[in-house]
């Protein structure tokens, strides 16, 4: 890889390039290509790679895919376990049909291949922006066929792989007296407690509670449902995707409130449309649609995981016998169950639309292989939330063995709430603008190609609240020999 010449000065890009821009081979090996254009080799991963894959996010399907290229997993339910890449140690720039634009926007069944482009190649399209490598995903378009419709329903089922198992009462009972004789302190719990732990005779008093397994099943379902209508001519083509996403958490559905919905899920609806038609014999235009709603709703607890490792399995009892929850005045209202159950839910909506529009024109009456384009989009994101939340009463039993007799002392805390509050409202609202201007030519004189490009680029920010407005303007030269 020989750089002729890199000049960046005020926002402008000049650069040219001999050879050929490095590559990189993908690992699965009927799976590769590597193709070439805009005088840049590119490596491609094809769409039955990733159609093929289980996930909801897209970005996971690329594990393993390409070498350099690396995927960390995100955390938490679906809706938030959103992978990042990484190319080579580098954040690298993700292009969607040209457009700077985020994964999580797309879906399996609109993306006909992803390819990866690092070095000259990426530094002379996108400049400095690129110099991290770009991620480009090309969408599927229509064909000159009849009107083809597609169906695509999977399950998928998700299963613990690794969760904690966590000490019994009476484990933690014998660990905590030992605990406290090595700081040189009297035990906690006698042996009439010990044994009441071990024996499970006063359940409310002396409880043992296996809280994980209380509140989280061990399989959870993943549906998906898409529809595909595509067709065309010569002069109009067309496609069309609906794509329909429910996934459900690991929790137990423990409330019969049906006022709200306390347990994780993920619910995804979205609709793209891609049009190519061509004007004239040298004119040609595309257009570009995404419409999505998703929600995601969750209990309307707070760290809930952290609540779930402190609480041991002899703190409390999920209910107390005359049905009240169990607490105490140590760990407060935090009873790991009744935040699933009791405490409302939280639930937030985005709303996403996507618009671009191209239109290229061949100026071959100028000069062979000279063509000009012109593209814009607009980009809207917007987020809302609705949230119930409820409190409730919890008792503490303080228990005592007198001559050898329980003996317990109730105390209570809290209410329950007499109604069920309401909140909502926006988050954030989100738009992006961008318009870009395209001036190419394109010479293949036997085995020798020259690609020569001015590209105007303007990129627009505005964001919900104050000073959070951004405007980005390039001029990008480019030339490349192969």
């Amino acid at each position: 890889m020989k750089k002729l010449l890199i000049l960046l000065l005020s926002g402008v890009t000049i650069s040219m390039y001999a050879q050929k821009a490095t590559v990189d081979t993908i690992s699965i090996s009927d799976k590769v290509f590597i193709e070439q254009a805009d005088g840049y080799f590119h490596v491609r991963v094809d769409e039955e790679t990733i159609h093929n894959s289980p996930h909801v996010d897209v970005a996971k399907s690329l594990y393993g895919k390409a070498a350099g290229l690396n995927v960390f997993q995100g955390t938490g339910s679906s809706a938030s376990n959103v992978s990042s890449l990484s190319l080579h140690g580098h954040r690298p720039l993700i292009v969607v049909d040209g457009y700077i634009r985020d994964l999580v926007n797309i879906v399996p069944s609109e993306i006909e291949s992803v390819t990866l482009l690092k070095d000259a190649a990426s530094a002379a399209l996108y400049g400095v922006r690129g110099g991290n490598g770009i991620v480009f995903v090309k969408t599927k378009r229509g064909r000159e066929q009849g009107l083809h419709i597609t169906a695509n329903y999977q399950i998928g089922m998700n299963t613990q792989f690794r969760s904690p198992v966590f000490a019994n009462s009476y484990d933690y009972a014998l660990s905590l007296n030992e605990a406290l004789r090595m700081d040189g302190l009297s035990p906690k719990y006698g042996e009439q407690e010990l044994d009441a732990f071990r024996t499970g005779k006063y359940p409310y008093a002396y409880p043992n509670v296996d809280w994980w397994n209380e509140v989280y099943n061990n399989l959870a379902l993943n549906h998906r449902l898409d529809l595909t209508f595509e067709g065309g001519n010569k002069r109009f083509r067309y496609y069309v995707v609906a794509d329909y996403m429910h996934d459900t958490g690991f929790l137990k559905k423990l409330s019969d409130d049906k006022r709200y919905y306390g347990r994780f899920t993920d619910s995804r609806l979205g609709i793209r449309g891609n049009i190519d038609a061509k004007i004239s014999r040298s004119t040609d235009f595309k257009l570009g649609l995404v419409g999505k709603i998703s929600e995601d709703n969750q209990p309307a607890f707070g760290d809930f995981y952290n609540i779930l490792y402190r609480t041991p399995a002899s703190a409390f009892p999920i209910r107390h016998e005359d049905g009240i929850y169990g607490g105490s005045l140590i760990y407060g209202a935090d009873n790991p169950y009744a935040l699933v159950a009791s405490t409302g839910n939280h639930r937030n909506t985005y709303a996403t639309m996507l618009a671009d529009a191209d239109l290229i024109q061949g100026l071959d009456f100028i000069a062979k292989g000279l063509s000009a384009e012109l593209g814009v989009s607009f980009d809207y994101f917007g987020k809302m939330y609705d949230k119930a939340a409820k409190t409730y009463r919890y008792e503490e039993l303080v228990p005592s063995f007198e001559s050898g007799t329980l003996v317990t002392m109730p105390h209570y805390y809290g209410k329950d709430s007499e109604t069920l509050n309401h909140s909502h409202g926006v988050m954030s609202i989100y738009m992006r603008t961008m318009f870009q201007g395209r001036l190419k030519y394109h010479l293949d004189i036997n085995r020798h190609v020259f690609d020569i490009a001015a590209v105007y680029d303007q990129q627009a920010y505005i964001s919900s609240g104050r000073n959070k407005s951004a405007k980005r303007q390039a001029i990008m030269l480019s030339a490349a020999y192969n």
